[in-house]
């Protein structure tokens, strides 16, 4: 997917920090703020595996929503595990981060975004995203 996002030109730079694509997202020098979108998918930016109990209280029915809220509360709260480069811990976090990420830049939703660039495309009728369905679904 985020191959394609730079493909388009939507991603200018795997070098983009969350500073630069969330600047509403004040995070003074929070070490969270120069994260890349390149460390967020090879698991060397900090983030923990698991997001912080904080962001699980999530007051949205809204992906899109409820994906900004736990990033917004992960980044202002939650302490990173090293420093962002310097080292590799796999974590689903920052992969949540990236769904918001490429949600940001190109204006439409993580699972809708998949669904164009990735399922269809390759002809995947029965790929979704969300919890599993019943055969085909």
């Amino acid at each position: 997917l985020f191959g394609r996002l730079y493909e388009q030109g939507i991603l200018p730079s795997w070098n983009m920090t969350l500073e630069e694509i969330f600047p509403e997202i004040n995070l003074g020098r929070r070490p969270h703020s120069k994260i890349t979108v390149a460390q967020l998918l090879s698991h060397t930016s900090g983030l923990r595996c698991f997001l912080p109990l904080a962001a699980y209280i999530i007051p949205f029915r809204n992906p899109v929503a409820a994906r900004y809220y736990a990033l917004t509360v992960t980044m202002k709260t939650d302490r990173l595990m090293f420093d962002p480069g310097t080292s590799f811990s796999y974590s689903n976090m920052g992969y949540v981060f990236a769904g918001a990420v490429a949600e940001k830049l190109s204006g439409i939703p993580f699972e809708d975004l998949m669904q164009q660039e990735v399922f269809d495309p390759l002809g995947m009728t029965s790929a979704g995203m969300g919890a599993a369905g019943g055969l085909g679904v």
